[in-house]
C-alpha cells in the first residue's frame, strides 16, 4: 500500500556504544515506521561514526527529499528488533538480549 506522505515523527532516538566503540544499539521509537527506514537510518549513522559524513550532513539528509535510487541501506545482518511498543502491547522479542544489548554500554551524545 502506497502512503500519501513519508514523514514521521520520530520521539527519541539513542545511539549507546560500548568502551571500545565495537558494538552499538540504537533506539528509536516513532509513531510509524516506513519499510527500510531503520536500515537507512543506520547506514547513515555508520557514516557518521566512520566520520564519512558530518552530523549536520546526516540531519540534512533526512530533512531533503531525494529520489529512491539515491537511498542506500545498511545490511541486515547486524540489525536485531529488540522490542515492540504499542499503547495496549510492550513485550521484549528475545529476553536472553536484555542482559547483552545494553551490557556496559554507554550513551553516544
Amino acid at each position: 500500500d502506497k502512503v500519501d506522505n513519508t514523514l514521521c515523527n520520530i520521539f527519541s532516538a539513542k545511539l549507546y556504544a560500548n568502551n571500545e566503540n565495537t558494538n552499538f544499539c540504537f533506539e528509536i521509537s516513532a509513531n510509524r515506521f516506513l519499510r527500510g527506514m531503520v536500515r537507512i537510518i543506520m547506514f547513515r549513522l555508520i557514516q557518521v561514526l566512520k566520520a564519512e559524513l558530518s552530523f549536520s550532513e546526516f540531519e540534512t539528509y533526512f530533512k531533503s527529499s531525494r529520489s529512491e535510487t539515491s537511498v542506500q541501506f545498511a545490511f541486515p545482518q547486524g540489525l536485531y528488533l529488540y522490542q515492540i511498543n504499542y499503547a495496549d502491547l510492550n513485550f521484549s522479542l528475545n529476553p536472553l538480549l536484555d542482559n547483552y544489548l545494553f551490557n556496559d554500554m554507554k550513551l553516544i551524545s
